[in-house]
């Protein structure tokens, strides 16, 4: 799904599967994505161009290759950024923090994109050594040295289950279809 350009709108209830971009969103302000289930894509969202001021909320990301491939100056918040708002994260299925007050809600924010990742897009070789020691080395050196930090799409209070309680039957289906 390709917005382009977009303000003031409502993108809500999708499925978007299998697909080289599940959404590529490009100059989109004031827009709210809520409800839509992103599917085994190889990028779930293709953010650029300035795309700010959205709310992007109860939406569930579930095994793309990457999840969010944003590109900016600064961070950008996704899901509610007060535990007391109305509304509620988004679930990335990447996600690897932890939930120990069990309230459905991870106790660290997620955030989409590391330093390795940018490595990854500028230099695509780095894909063969994602899962050596030194690359994970260096994922553990970017969140500890906020100096290498790298600027990310962030959802301060990520779910800890997936919204759409029927992504399974989905995810089977497409698995049936290839």
């Amino acid at each position: 799904i390709m917005l382009r350009s977009v303000q003031d709108s409502v993108i809500e209830s999708n499925v978007v599967a299998d697909n080289a971009r599940g959404f590529f969103i490009y100059d989109v302000e004031y827009t709210t994505l809520r409800g839509n289930l992103v599917l085994n894509n190889r990028v779930g969202i293709h953010l650029s161009a300035g795309s700010t001021r959205n709310t992007v909320q109860g939406n569930d990301f579930i095994g793309n290759r990457e999840q969010v491939r944003y590109v900016g100056t600064r961070d950008e918040a996704w899901g509610i950024t007060k535990p007391d708002q109305a509304g509620k994260g988004n679930y990335w299925s990447n996600y690897l923090g932890w939930d120990r007050d069990a309230n459905g809600v991870g106790d660290i924010p997620y955030e989409a994109n590391d330093i390795v990742d940018r490595l990854s897009w500028r230099h695509p070789s780095v894909a063969l050594l994602l899962g050596s020691p030194a690359v994970q080395a260096l994922r553990l050196v970017g969140q500890q040295f906020p100096v290498l930090r790298v600027p990310s799409v962030v959802d301060a209070y990520p779910q800890m289950q997936p919204s759409n309680k029927d992504w399974s039957a989905w995810r089977d289906k497409f698995k049936r279809e290839h």
